[in-house]
């Protein structure tokens, strides 16, 4: 249980050191509170006593910002406060949580273990962890934006903390460890692990700046970050490759769906892609479902993302692509072990970081 740890946690509004306390205790200072408690026999509360909060039933704490329950001020005030690490709502975050928890409901999780696609997912997964894990300095991990917990696998015999923004995803991984949280307010004290690690979550967080910088801030002097991030040039990048056919039917599976879901958006494309447009409509193309498009689905320029990784203080020690996946095609497995070159035309690029002493 997180009581073994619980000194690394903090308030992620405040900032402050956590403890744990009992619903009797609260109803004792009931009268001081002034607010109503929820369900639930034990909960978090901070140093000042400001902000109290819960336990999910599954056993791990809730430490988001906008779930923050105030004591001895007016509830209704969290509504249009910010979050300590950003100037967004906490209608905004709200919001973002839910539009995610109902992408990831999707996936259906307890009648396919592994998503909506099986094999493609733990294949895909492994592909991506295995550089990671190889590049792992011992001691503790930090998993930020866990999913389900593919990669605890690699980190066996360590202490391997699991933070998710979704109480879906970790309700399902029977993990011992993990907290749900967000990267943009990560509510663990500075320099507590290791190793960090972010594979294919920052594409789908508020504000991926901060999120670096909230990652980096708990690396331990002389730690290792490691990061996985989709690419920008995907799929482009496969032209001229043995797999550019499997471009080409990528594009025309999205262009039938977006005639389907969109036929509006999908003329005016085609009339600026044959050049009597002068202006596209910059209107959200809808290519897979319309819940998807929700949720923030970032593409990273490489040379870019290092500049931010550079810019709170890491040491870039190695950077490449990794991933297997062809668009639009369903290549056997074999075929694509064998000879996908992922170093070259990997769907994610990977960096590798050091936190100097």
């Amino acid at each position: 249980m997180f009581q073994d740890f619980i000194d690394i946690f903090m308030c992620p509004n405040t900032k402050e050191k956590l403890s744990l306390i009992s619903r009797n205790e609260l109803l004792e200072a009931s009268k001081d509170i002034g607010v109503k408690l929820p369900e639930g026999d034990q909960f978090l509360i901070n140093e000042s006593k400001s902000f109290l909060y819960q336990i999910a039933p599954f056993g791990f704490p809730i430490l988001l910002p906008e779930e923050g329950i105030p004591l001895k001020i007016d509830p209704k005030a969290i509504s249009s406060a910010s979050s300590s690490s950003q100037k967004i709502s906490f209608a905004t975050l709200k919001k973002h949580k839910d539009n995610l928890e109902t992408v990831y409901r999707k996936d259906d999780y307890v009648n396919k273990p592994t998503g909506r696609k099986p094999w493609r997912a733990a294949y895909e997964s492994s592909e991506v962890h295995t550089p990671a894990a190889e590049n792992l300095i011992p001691g503790s991990v930090l998993d930020a934006g866990c999913g389900i917990g593919f990669f605890r696998r690699f980190t066996r015999g360590r202490f391997h903390l699991m933070l998710d923004l979704s109480q879906y995803n970790l309700s399902y991984n029977f993990a011992p460890n993990k907290v749900i949280g967000r990267t943009e307010c990560i509510p663990i004290q500075d320099g507590s692990f290791e190793n960090v690690v972010s594979l294919r979550s920052l594409q789908h967080c508020q504000d991926p700046k901060t999120s670096i910088s909230e990652l980096a801030r708990c690396v331990k002097p002389g730690g290792r970050f490691l990061v996985a991030v989709w690419r920008e040039d995907w799929p482009s990048c496969l032209k001229g490759s043995p797999w550019a056919f499997t471009n080409f039917t990528y594009f025309i599976k999205k262009a039938f769906l977006l005639a389907k879901n969109n036929p509006s958006l999908f003329v005016d494309r085609a009339l600026f892609k044959l050049k009597l447009k002068k202006t596209k409509k910059l209107e959200v193309a809808v290519f897979w479902d319309k819940d998807t498009q929700k949720v923030w689905d970032r593409r990273f320029n490489r040379d870019a993302f290092q500049k931010m990784l550079e810019d709170v203080g890491l040491k870039i020690l190695k950077r490449g692509y990794c991933g297997i996946e062809t668009p639009g095609s369903k290549v056997p497995k074999f075929l694509l072990k064998r000879f996908f070159d992922a170093e070259k035309y990997g769907l994610y690029c990977y960096f590798v970081c050091d936190k100097p002493l």
